[in-house]
């Protein structure tokens, strides 16, 4: 093989490779522009409302979305949901460390060797992903992602925030493929 062989096969690989289309998958990465909205944007419930939304747009924007504050601007709009129920509580060893969650049953410290109650919370986020003016415009949902842990209730705002973040990562880990049941984080 000559060296003008190898150079001529070189650049027609690398013609192919500039005209290829990319696959659906890559597609799907970096879409495009995206809004991020509560379900009922005129009244975010809470602090969590919003510490969801800045996780999922962190996220977003990890996966090379675009964020938009203006739903009407954005080619797509994600409505993210958090919920937070109340499961039961575990015992800790002192109120800054985490409790030790164990199998079903009741403990009760006979000591207060800085045994601590905390209460257990399952926080999920819920993430559903619709195209703006696609079809006729009646908001079907594109993608639908979410994730669900059962931890201490966190204790401060950064405890929060890194709690969201991982849920959100969780949720949007099968873009584009969406998944019906919460995906479940330790």
């Amino acid at each position: 093989m000559t060296f003008g062989r190898i150079i001529a096969g070189a650049g027609i690989a690398a013609l192919a490779l500039s005209t290829a289309r990319p696959t659906p998958a890559m597609a799907a990465e970096g879409e495009g522009t995206i809004a991020i909205t509560s379900p009922d944007e005129s009244a975010p419930r809470d602090r969590w409302d919003r510490v969801a939304r800045a996780a999922v747009s962190e996220t977003l924007g990890e996966r090379g979305f675009t964020i938009l504050d203006d739903p009407a601007h954005a080619a797509m709009v994600a409505q993210v949901s958090v919920t937070r129920d109340d499961v039961g509580t575990a015992i800790g060893t002192s109120p800054r460390q985490p409790p030790s969650v164990s199998s079903g049953g009741v403990t009760v410290p006979l000591s207060g060797g800085g045994a601590a109650l905390a209460t257990m919370q399952r926080t999920t986020i819920d993430i559903r992903i619709r195209r703006r003016g696609d079809g006729n415009g009646d908001g079907r949902i594109s993608w639908h992602g979410a994730a669900v842990t059962v931890r201490p209730a966190p204790r401060d705002a950064a405890a929060a925030d890194r709690l969201a973040l991982a849920l959100s990562r969780a949720a949007l880990s099968t873009y584009p493929r969406s998944v019906e049941a919460p995906i479940g984080i330790p």
